[in-house]
């Protein structure tokens, strides 16, 4: 990350909670192959199902955070959905 921050101007593109339990639900509804490191850690006697819900939620928070941490330039969720949001809006907030 510190390489990155170095050579690029890193956007932290924000979501909200409603939005990262969303992003959850679909997960848990289709799991896919990521990148978990130490963030799944299944508790003895823990249904597969519970772990996977509390483990990928633990990981999106933990992502959020770097995001932020490393971050120049924060957009909001919902701005960046907005009707008439374009890639010359995202640049005109990002450019110094």
């Amino acid at each position: 990350m510190d390489k990155l921050h170095n050579y690029t101007k890193i956007v932290y593109l924000s979501t909200p909670p409603d939005v990262l339990n969303m992003m959850v639900e679909s997960y848990i509804k289709s799991p896919r192959p990521i990148l978990w490191k130490k963030h799944f850690n299944r508790k003895k006697n823990e249904p597969y199902e519970d772990a996977l819900l509390r483990c990928y939620s633990d990981l999106l928070f933990s992502r959020e955070a770097i995001y932020q941490q490393y971050a120049e330039v924060t957009m909001d969720y919902h701005m960046i959905r907005q009707n008439g949001f374009s890639a010359e809006t995202f640049l005109s907030l990002i450019v110094d």
